[in-house]
């Protein structure tokens, strides 16, 4: 991020675009002329009531602001979330090994930068699960942040953000109340920032970490959850891989619907590569094997 007493400088640049007078916008904020001034000029930093009356003046968001001071471009760090964000499934390997790469960039500039190392942590658990190709992990760095973000009584949006990446880092006797305030955080912050794909994601993810370790009735009402809200939100790669988690553990729990089961699996995998969904048919595709064993 640059400087923040370039922002005044935005500022100006909004205010002058917008035909608004410096003796208009202190006449109604409330501001004092010489207040403005320095701001504008990057003589001082804003205080943060001086800086809304200043925005709420020239009716733009802080965001917008920052983005435009910015070269109407994220600053390097909002570039990083971004792409992690995009990330819809664990198979985007080649993609997670380039923002890993970037992170580790970052931190090399910014070594007390929380969240991107929280990050980091993040990937790195993927590729373990990409190796071992098991939720069922051992990462005390990671036990040690949900440990930390459980004693948390309210989470902020990133809080409730890493919990929902750590699910298979959930204590036991903790499981259902962890996932509930995931749910609850999500629902509270979708005005902010449209959590529908989190959420989604997020069920289908615990459902599948339950599947694997035979608790099928708690990935059973997950996987119910995760059908009706990805489905209500047209997210229909999360919907499919519902659909593929259900088929594979009736075909697991039930003899009588093997075959039906099966040829709904086969129908998922083909749609996945009609679609071009290559890397994810493919894991639906080994996953379904290792089943078959």
């Amino acid at each position: 991020m640059k400087n923040l007493s370039s922002i005044g400088k935005t500022l100006k640049k909004i205010r002058v675009n917008k035909g608004i007078s410096p003796s208009e916008l202190v006449r109604t904020q409330g501001l004092s002329p010489s207040t403005l001034s320095h701001v504008e000029t990057g003589n001082r930093i804003p205080t943060l009531e001086n800086l809304l009356k200043i925005l709420d003046g020239i009716d733009i968001s802080f965001r917008e602001i920052l983005y435009i001071t910015e070269g109407y471009q994220l600053t390097k760090k909002e570039k990083i979330i971004k792409n992690f964000r995009s990330i819809n499934q664990s198979t985007e390997y080649e993609k997670m090994m380039h923002i890993k790469h970037e992170i580790k960039q970052y931190l090399h500039e910014h070594p007390a930068e929380n969240f991107l190392q929280h990050l980091f942590t993040l990937i790195s658990i993927y590729e373990q699960i990409q190796r071992e190709q098991t939720f069922n992990l051992v990462n005390e760095e990671a036990e040690l942040l949900v440990k930390k973000l459980m004693d948390r009584k309210e989470w902020t949006y990133f809080d409730m953000y890493l919990v929902s990446k750590l699910f298979m880092f959930f204590p036991k006797k903790h499981e259902n109340a962890l996932i509930q305030k995931v749910i609850d955080t999500c629902y509270k912050y979708n005005d902010l920032d449209n959590t529908e794909r989190l959420l989604s994601s997020f069920l289908l993810n615990c459902a599948h970490y339950f599947f694997e370790n035979k608790a099928y009735d708690k990935a059973d009402k997950l996987l119910t959850e995760a059908e009706f809200y990805s489905l209500t939100h047209t997210q229909y790669d999360i919907y499919y891989s519902v659909r593929f988690i259900t088929a594979a553990s009736n075909y697991i729990r039930f003899p009588k619907k093997k075959k039906e089961s099966e040829e709904e699996i086969n129908y998922i995998i083909q749609h996945m590569r009609y679609i071009q969904n290559t890397a994810l048919a493919n894991a639906m595709e080994n996953d379904f094997l290792k089943y078959k064993d």
